[in-house]
């Protein structure tokens, strides 16, 4: 169990707060929007109550953090986000979890009879039509990146094989949380192929960065707070630097500022640019309820 008081979070929390969301109009909930993902994902085959809260899931995170495109894209960006978050959750069940190894069947030429799998290309076949062909590949990438480390780290998880961390394998949490964030993938779904790759592609490290820098800080108090997480980053960090739970939410605090504040100096003078970055950081204010 963590050391970290309630105390001790908020004290780091509410000046991280401030500064990374700024005053946006609250969230409202398009209802026939819901229903109309909900519709889309029930083709997962998933049972109901999974497709449900899923496709919730996916409403919200197009409504909130791609405001300003329209549909279908945004549409096609919630169904997507469902077979996403879904598999966060249905990776746990093994007899799900073996048959899906076979994604990587497709990229040989061959076919899945796996509903699930064929659900989740068909999203992103429809998600890559409105992107150039490199931000559609690097969309894909993080897509199987993500896909894989999720079977992996179930597996260990039940063989009770913990990674072998210490100080001499520091790169190692950010690593895997790039991989388990699917960042990438969120960062370049704000540029579709009206956008000039030139004007955007310098800010996707720090985009897909605080796609995974944001869910671990606003999620320690639930995980590392009031649970007993383990694999987290800020477990593995505080095993690889030799530091406190605390010390090692400070450091994450830290790094999802300097993008934050890296973004803001890089988007100075494109309001454009500017309206869309900060779109992503934050999403309407009642979405991080």
């Amino acid at each position: 169990m963590t050391t970290v008081t309630p105390d001790d979070f908020f004290k780091i929390i509410s000046p991280f707060l401030k500064e990374v969301f700024l005053d946006l109009p609250p969230y409202h909930k398009d209802k026939a929007f819901h229903q109309e993902v909900f519709d889309q994902f029930t083709l997962s085959g998933l049972p109901e109550d999974v497709v449900r809260t899923s496709s919730e899931a996916g409403a919200v995170v197009a409504e909130c953090f791609y405001p300003s495109l329209k549909d279908p894209l945004r549409l096609s960006i919630a169904v997507w986000t469902a077979y996403i978050f879904s598999l966060d959750n249905i990776c746990t069940d093994a007899s799900f979890r073996d048959p899906m190894k076979s994604y990587r069947s497709v990229f040989f030429g061959q076919s899945t009879d796996l509903k699930f799998l064929n659900g989740l290309y068909t999203s992103l076949e429809d998600l890559s039509k409105y992107y150039d062909t490199f931000a559609g590949d690097m969309i894909m990438k993080s897509v199987m990146d993500y896909v894989s480390i999720n079977i992996l780290e179930e597996e260990q998880k039940e063989r009770k094989d913990d990674f072998m961390l210490s100080s001499s394998t520091s790169m190692f949490p950010d690593f895997l949380r790039q991989k388990s964030a699917i960042g990438e993938a969120y960062a370049f779904l704000n540029f579709p192929g009206s956008w000039n790759v030139a004007s955007y592609f310098p800010l996707i490290p720090d985009m897909a960065a605080i796609v995974g820098q944001l869910n671990d800080v606003v999620s320690f108090y639930k995980e590392s707070v009031l649970g007993n997480e383990a694999g987290t980053w800020v477990r593995q960090t505080c095993v690889c630097l030799g530091v406190s739970e605390y010390e090692a939410i400070e450091i994450r605090a830290a790094q999802c500022l300097g993008c934050v504040r890296r973004l803001r100096g890089a988007c100075q003078g494109n309001v454009k640019l500017s309206n869309r970055v900060n779109e992503f950081i934050q999403g309407p204010k009642e979405s991080k309820k």
